[in-house]
């Protein structure tokens, strides 16, 4: 039982340093992913859009990673791209192609 304490203790800490350092990234997001915004605002939307309307009306967006999150400021150019969120892209990107 210790031994199962200790792995889920393990887990959770890497997990929570993971959405600590998700946070220094700007993230990119699926429109598709997050349909569920675009229902509440009953319409089509782009990606940007989806955030600005995420932001304003405080609802949590999902990024190519699996990083959840409530928008509460435009993403800093000065911040690196998530490294999963550009993998998952490029390869979203060459699905779309074949």
């Amino acid at each position: 039982m210790t031994d199962t304490l200790t792995e889920l203790e393990q887990q959770f800490e890497t997990k929570e340093q993971t959405q600590k350092e998700n946070k220094h990234y700007v993230h990119i997001i699926n429109p598709a992913d997050n349909i569920r915004v675009q229902v509440h605002a009953d319409m089509s939307m782009t990606a940007g859009e989806i955030v600005a309307y995420a932001k304003h009306h405080r609802l949590e967006v999902v990024c190519l990673c699996g990083y959840k999150f409530v928008p509460s400021r435009n993403p800093e150019a000065v911040n690196d791209t998530c490294p999963i969120c550009l993998d998952v892209a490029g390869m979203l990107m060459r699905n779309e192609g074949e």
